[in-house]
């Protein structure tokens, strides 16, 4: 009986929050439920991160005491940011069919055209409960990381010795709470961003209008390998995608 109950309020709770993003919707107002952050916030911390903390991470910790060439750098970029964008993925989902259930089992199955936004305003609400800032977040991504790399062909021995279940660099370990974070906001955007991870690792020609170099110098249309993904959005009039934040790029060769 008190399980009962305990299930009962906690549906009860989840109603009243996705009673109340339907009520911002109709109203249209966006990311006031939970504070959320706007559209703004998000691709300046995305744009932070790029520079500052993924900066470190890749220059200072891969390279420079890893001792990671480029092309391993750019290996480990792609592991980090796949397991990253992974978690986020797999929380987001589970989430969204508990609140899908919760709302669908009060309406008796029966789900109007709000549904999607309501859905929206409920996940941004609970965005830091469902992927939390913790260790317990950190220790998953390399778990994931690991486990790529032991199901690879090919592993790169550098790139494995970087990657621990328990890592030990703070700046490993503070990079991916950010990333986490920060892909969490993006994914719940709205209007949405998007941040593709499955151009980290690509070569292409470098152009100043799509990519910022990390380190160095490079000529347009030398080739370069992405590794972060550019941040882009509908432009301020919706009608196109915009590029809001550029890729990070380094140099193929050196």
């Amino acid at each position: 009986m008190a399980a009962a109950r305990a299930e009962l309020a906690a549906r009860a709770e989840d109603m009243r929050e996705m009673r109340s993003g339907c009520q911002l919707a109709a109203g249209g107002k966006q990311n006031l439920l939970g504070r959320f952050p706007l559209n703004v916030e998000i691709v300046r911390e995305y744009s932070q991160f790029m520079n500052q903390d993924y900066s470190d991470l890749l220059l200072g910790t891969a390279m420079e005491k890893g001792g990671l060439s480029i092309q391993e750098t750019s290996n480990f970029a792609s592991l980090f940011t796949t397991a990253c964008h992974k978690h986020v993925e797999e929380h987001l989902a589970i989430s969204r069919q508990h609140f899908a259930a919760a709302l669908g089992g009060a309406l008796g199955g029966a789900l109007g055209p709000q549904v999607e936004t309501l859905l929206l305003k409920c996940l941004q609400a609970r965005q830091a409960e469902i992927i939390p800032d913790n260790d317990t977040t950190v220790k998953a991504v390399f778990l994931q990381m690991w486990n790529a790399l032991a199901g690879s062909k090919h592993p790169v021995p550098a790139v494995a010795r970087l990657v621990q279940q328990e890592p030990a660099d703070p700046t490993l370990k503070k990079c991916a709470g950010a990333l986490v974070r920060v892909l969490a906001r993006v994914a719940l955007s709205d209007p949405p961003l998007r941040a593709d991870v499955a151009v980290v690792g690509e070569p292409v020609p470098y152009s100043k209008e799509q990519h910022e170099l990390m380190d160095g110098n490079l000529k347009v249309g030398r080739q370069c390998l992405v590794l972060l993904p550019p941040l882009t959005g509908p432009d301020p009039e919706g009608s196109r995608k915009q590029v809001k934040v550029r890729a990070a790029v380094l140099e193929s060769q050196g």
